[in-house]
């Protein structure tokens, strides 16, 4: 229809009508359907597939249908329209999936056809400016008069009302497919082949009509006034939800497009790409580097490569709390356990954010979650506020007033008239903090603790005891994705049945009580609810455990609370061993000193002490002489103070006491009071220099050392290629948190559109979690999305340990680059010789002895040095033109994949056999 210009224009149109009532009424494709059997067969990565579908060894005509998918979607680009979109969409995904992990032939069969160039044509195409300009004339609305819509043919309309967003999804996929063959490039052909036939001026083009769908805003503050692209005025409604997935996709294909960008840009000799990475020549650039990260993972086989992904949207629910958290307590005693905490703490930071996601879809929920930083400033500077005024306004009334002397009677204490209302206003607002305060720890932190808790405990085996079983649940109660698909199409309870908790419930309130945090939490909301309802006046004195929240606001109180907790086992039984040895001690005191303690100096009046002693603590039972050793020893560190002398002119029996009690004394001095306080007191110093000691460490591991690859500061600042190595590095190149929104990226993404280096890693980390009895990929009950879990043996082996790109870039010589390129010759040589080996040996074996006879005059030298002699290195290696490298091009005798020639190929050698010929 495009080529007869000299067609007329009713003729054009019935044929259009025809088609598109065709393709709506049968729905066939019968290209489509072929490519996509072609992607499904490569489906996974398939090497050998990808290579079959190249070069089909053995076959009497080999075809390259990877050139043939490439060659059909460089046929239709100038004809792309409403009828045909979808077809060209899905060659290009099959050809995408073709190079896919990647496929180095492939790659290099696709990069040296016009594949490059016809995604470089659709991607400058607009709605108004693609395919055959009558068609879409005709399709488009306003061409003719203003009510040709209303004359448009509704098979034909309803053609031209999708075709916006298949295009959009059209470019989509052509960067799919360039960005396959840009996959783990080690060599500058491929990118160098690519700036050649692409323009870097339409993707950044490209780029800013996307960011005009979605961020119309910068569009307008950007765009000049004689550009097509002009203001408009402010819409005031809505975005309905087409608008708003219309913009989603728009955002989606702009990345896509800035990861090409900045992809070519490294091979980029003239670092031209690398000076328009600014906001001057990319509007939305500051967002689009947000949203787009970069990580270096290690592959077996290809070694280093950058890894380009979209930084999913849950990932901008972690919090604060949770990074430091895992900074501070991962295991940093060498590489590898640092990395295996890091990789063990994946899932549940990725089920935290997700938790932290749906609180922002309930308005009131991300209300609490947008102000906690102020509400827990509000309810500490309230406590110190509450207790403030306890310290000015709290006396005791004597005689009516609060004045009271020294000799007067002390009756009670109360506040001060006119405070105690503000002190019960305050107190009120302290009680409605923390309450809401305890609800939102149990909707923010308790929740998901309890199902990390449950889950994680179903997955070990089954306890034994009946205790530990009450606790356990097994997976198919602990998980509720499967616990939801084998309740699916059961009836709900009704009536009382509905009010009766399950277990689930039972246990995760066995659990909650496990939760220090939780206890304390609560221990202040019960004091502040008893400070209000008790009537008594002192009731409110209460509320100084609230001053305790002061840990809560220091880090440097809450090392000095770890430090004597963090050896707790060790003080406590200690401290057992103390509270034995003053028992020992007040058994000793009841039988030999009863008379002899006193907690101070006997009153003295007319120059003779009183008698009976008022002041005295006679031991009339073990029990009180254990507490006088315990109060008088422990505070006076020295029990001889709080024991009444004895003379020495004591005669008698008596005469040997004053040997006991310096024994008893001294001995009590040495045991308790030098060598077991010492002991409590040097644990708790030595544990809080321990930890002062860790935390000094970890600091300087932080600012020293990548936490991905190991490597320390010093040697990217001296060997690195730009000056702020370091810092550049653990940003751009090793940032932590990438390497864990990357694992959420393949978490979200589908299974079947990984490319070759997600594959890798996905392989080594995750697996697809399957119903245990259908054996089906679960799915989240939520989202709808493939439910992927961690594998048990943690795999280490994509992290770049001590090694980066950045490194290797400085320190490879040009000797060594020659050196691995004559390496990677030397084995495609080897590899080649001994595959041609073997064909040979197939052959020789399959056919008839040789017959004895001269050859024929008519038969060149040559012809008998290809039958006589096997083939020379230097004519059949990889890199000759007349090699079947596997590209289905090249053989003797023309480029059999691609052209059909005639006669029989001779796959193993390469070599066309006519027929009548022998070998």
């Amino acid at each position: 229809i495009s080529a007869d210009a000299g067609r007329e224009d009713a003729a054009v149109d019935v044929a259009m009508v025809g088609l598109a009532r065709g393709l709506r009424n049968h729905g066939v494709d019968h290209a489509g359907s072929v490519l996509r059997f072609l992607h499904l067969l490569c489906e996974g990565h398939n090497l050998e597939m990808q290579d079959f579908l190249r070069f089909q060894p053995g076959a009497p005509r080999s075809i390259d249908l990877v050139f043939a998918a490439a060659d059909a979607v460089v046929a239709a680009t100038p004809f792309i329209t409403p009828l045909i979109v979808d077809t060209v969409d899905t060659a290009l995904l099959a050809i995408a999936e073709f190079v896919q992990s990647p496929c180095r032939r492939n790659q290099r069969v696709l990069v040296d056809s016009a594949l490059c160039s016809s995604c470089n044509a659709i991607l400058n195409f607009t709605e108004n400016e693609s395919g055959s300009e009558g068609m879409m004339r005709r399709m488009m609305p306003g061409s003719g008069t203003q009510n040709a819509e209303a004359h448009l043919d509704p098979a034909l309309k309803a053609l031209q009302n999708g075709f916006p967003a298949k295009l959009s999804h059209l470019k989509g996929s052509c960067i799919i497919a360039l960005l396959s063959l840009l996959e783990c490039v080690n060599e500058p052909y491929i990118p160098t082949r690519m700036l050649g036939m692409l323009e870097p001026d339409r993707l950044i083009a490209n780029m800013n009509v996307q960011t005009a769908k979605y961020a119309p805003h910068l569009a307008a503050e950007k765009v000049d006034p004689k550009d097509k692209l002009r203001r408009t005025p402010t819409d005031t409604r809505p975005p309905s939800e087409r608008a708003i997935a219309a913009a989603k996709h728009a955002e989606e294909v702009a990345e896509y497009f800035y990861v090409t960008f900045i992809t070519l840009s490294e091979f980029d000799p003239s670092e031209g790409m690398k000076r328009k990475l600014t906001s001057a020549h990319i509007w939305d650039i500051a967002n689009l580097r947000r949203k787009v990260g970069v990580i270096e993972i290690s592959r077996e086989g290809v070694g280093l490569e950058k890894a380009y992904f979209i930084i999913p949207e849950v990932c901008r629910f972690l919090t604060h709390q949770s990074k430091q958290h895992l900074q501070l307590t991962v295991n940093r005693a060498n590489l590898q356990t640092q990395l295996t905490g890091f990789s063990e703490s994946f899932e549940r930071l990725y089920e935290e954010m997700k938790h932290q996601q749906k609180l922002t879809e309930n308005k009131v929920l991300n209300l609490y979650r947008t102000t906690l930083e102020w509400r827990e400033k509000i309810f500490f500077y309230n406590a110190l506020l509450i207790n403030a005024l306890f310290i000015l306004f709290y006396s005791y009334e004597c005689n009516g007033t609060f004045m009271c002397g020294d000799h007067e009677t002390l009756q009670f204490f109360r506040i001060k008239p006119g405070w105690d209302e503000v002190v019960t206003l305050l107190a009120c607002l302290q009680c409605l903090l923390a309450i809401t305060r305890q609800w939102w720890y149990m909707v923010e932190r308790g929740v998901p603790r309890l199902n990390h808790i449950i889950k994680d405990v179903s997955t070990r085996p089954p306890p034994e005891g009946w205790f530990a079983s009450l606790l356990y649940l097994p997976p198919s109660m602990a998980d509720r994705h499967l616990h939801a698909s084998r309740n699916k199409g059961k009836p709900e309870h009704t009536g009382l049945r509905k009010l009766v908790p399950s277990r689930r419930t039972f246990v995760a309130a066995a659990y909650m009580i496990t939760d220090p945090t939780l206890w304390v939490i609560t221990s202040m909301t019960v004091v502040n609810i008893l400070a209000l309802l008790i009537p008594a006046q002192g009731a409110k004195l209460l509320l100084i455990f609230h001053m305790l929240e002061v840990f809560n606001h220091s880090i440097v109180l809450q090392n000095v609370m770890r430090s004597v907790t963090y050896r707790s086992n060790t003080l406590l039984q200690t401290a057992g061993l103390a509270i034995v040895c003053i028992y020992f001690f007040g058994v000793v005191a009841f039988i030999l000193f009863p008379e002899l303690f006193q907690f101070a100096e006997a009153d003295i009046m007319g120059g003779r002490k009183l008698d009976p002693n008022n002041n005295s603590a006679r031991c009339t039972s073990i029990w009180k002489c254990t507490l006088v050793v315990l109060d008088m020893g422990l505070r006076k560190e020295d029990i001889g103070e709080a024991m009444d002398d004895i003379s020495w002119s004591a005669e008698g029996g008596d005469s040997y006491r004053i040997l006991y009690r310096m024994l008893y004394t001294l001995l009590f001095f040495i045991i308790v009071s030098t060598i077991l306080m010492n002991i409590i007191f040097g644990v708790i110093i030595d544990t809080f220099a321990e930890l002062r000691a860790i935390k000094d460490e970890t600091d300087k591991d932080m600012s020293e050392r990548c936490f991905i690859c190991g490597i320390e500061r010093f040697v990217f600042d001296q060997l690195g290629d730009s000056s702020n190595g370091f810092s550049q590095h653990i940003e751009d190149e090793h940032n932590l948190w990438k390497y864990l929104f990357f694992q959420v990226y393949l978490r979200e993404k589908n299974f079947d559109d990984y490319s070759g280096g997600e594959s890798n890693v996905f392989a080594r980390t995750l697996m697809l979690m399957k119903h245990p009895q259908t054996h089906e990929v679960m799915r989240d009950i939520d989202s709808g999305k493939e439910l992927k879990g961690a594998k048990a043996q943690v795999d280490l082996s994509w992290f770049p340990q001590r090694t980066a790109m950045a490194l290797r870039r400085q320190r490879v010589t040009p000797e060594q680059v020659l050196q691995e390129k004559l390496q990677r010759v030397e084995k495609r040589t080897s590899t080649f010789t001994s595959r041609l080996t073997g064909h040979l040996q197939k052959v020789l074996a399959a056919a008839p002895p040789p017959k004895a006879a001269a050859p024929s005059p008519d038969q060149s030298p040559l012809a008998q040095r290809r039958v006589d002699s096997p083939a020379s290195p230097g004519l059949l290696s990889p890199e000759s033109p007349f090699s079947p490298d596997g590209a289905g091009r090249g053989y003797l005798g023309g480029d059999t994949g691609r052209t059909g020639a005639t006669g029989t190929t001779a796959a193993s050698w390469g070599i066309p056999v006519f027929p009548g010929a022998r070998v």
